[in-house]
């Protein structure tokens, strides 16, 4: 997931499923290297698929089609490079590198901004705040 490079927030339980398994897979990448077995990660980007649909600020936010996602996984195959870092995740990562603080400072008024959806709460779901549709619309188009 290109949260674990975006340090996204509400979802510190799942980046950190998903960290595991990218330290994992980069353990096991030494552990079979010599029978010539190399692995990838892929630090997938947002795709629009049903898993996203109960998070409605993700209808405002730029996402890849899951054609777009199948493409990136099949390049990763047949290219096999070690890492796969793509879109707005790959920019946090490089400019928490250099700035954390101000990263953190970031996505905390995002974590503020936008409250947890109604299906966390077991709620039904209800269409987001005005400032949430309008950083949806400040960053849509960045993803790549």
């Amino acid at each position: 997931s290109g949260g674990i490079l975006a340090n996204a927030p509400r979802f510190s339980a799942y980046v950190a499923s998903k960290a595991a398994l990218d330290t994992y897979t980069r353990v096991l990448a030494v552990e079979l290297r010599s029978v010539n077995i190399r692995t990838s990660t892929l630090y997938m980007p947002l795709v629009r698929t049903p898993m996203i649909a109960p998070t409605k600020l993700y209808d405002y936010l730029p996402a890849w089609s899951p054609d777009e996602a199948a493409d990136l996984i099949l390049r990763t195959i047949v290219e096999r490079p070690r890492r796969v870092k793509v879109g707005p995740p790959a920019w946090v990562e490089t400019l928490y590198t250099i700035q954390p603080d101000l990263v953190e400072a970031l996505a905390s008024r995002v974590f503020h901004l936008f409250p947890s959806s109604a299906a966390a709460r077991g709620e039904t779901q209800e269409k987001p705040s005005g400032r949430a549709i309008a950083l949806g619309t400040l960053v849509r188009g960045t993803q790549f």
